[in-house]
């Protein structure tokens, strides 16, 4: 046409169209046909939460929404620790939930914290060790979230790899391998390990 070459014709609302993804029940479609993707779209439903089990007594999730809260009671969360500042629906502030709050920002320019990452494990391992159940959610359930789990993970005994190898097993959407979320799980590993050891007290006086 025109200029005597050959063109396809691309129909206007297919133009510019971006790649298309959709979240499911922990596990990102990152390509997929278009009947694939209608049928995902179908079968996701309001009421069904973002969340993975990765442990029988963890969980990691997308933040959740009021619709979400009758999922939430069925997996018989006892603590809750919130990793977002957006505040959290209120059922979630009532019984039989106990709620934590740690907002912190998802940018290689504000790492997390290692002190909020510590309060964190020290408010889950109780409850885990005397058989209760841990949710730990952040806005998308994969990063914020993830490195709180890893931690719990590491201070219950796994090392840091055996953490995040469990975690992005369970949950394929998590990504505590990109470089601001791994160097904060590592750093609470060397953290807390230290803080495990046995302090030697200093020999008496006289003592050899």
């Amino acid at each position: 046409m025109g200029d005597g070459r050959s063109r396809s014709y691309v129909p206007f609302r297919d133009r510019d169209r971006p790649n298309r993804g959709m979240w499911k029940a922990g596990s990102h479609i990152q390509s997929a046909s278009r009947r694939t993707l209608t049928n995902t779209h179908r079968a996701a439903k309001p009421s069904e939460m973002n969340v993975s089990a990765i442990t029988e007594q963890l969980y990691i999730a997308a933040r959740p929404r009021a619709a979400h809260m009758a999922h939430v009671r069925e997996l018989r969360i006892d603590l809750v620790i919130s990793m977002i500042w957006f505040r959290p629906t209120r059922e979630l502030t009532r019984p039989p939930f106990k709620l934590l709050r740690l907002p912190t920002i998802d940018s290689p320019a504000t790492p997390l914290p290692l002190w909020i990452l510590r309060r964190g494990v020290e408010a889950a391992i109780p409850v885990l060790d005397a058989g209760g159940r841990v949710l730990v959610y952040c806005r998308a359930g994969r990063h914020r979230s993830v490195a709180m789990a890893c931690c719990i993970l590491i201070a219950e005994g796994r090392t840091a790899d055996e953490a995040m190898d469990l975690v992005t097993e369970q949950r394929p959407v998590a990504d505590p391998h990109i470089f601001y979320i791994e160097r904060r799980i590592r750093a609470f590993e060397r953290d807390w390990l230290a803080r495990q050891r046995p302090q030697t007290a200093p020999p008496a006086v006289g003592e050899p």
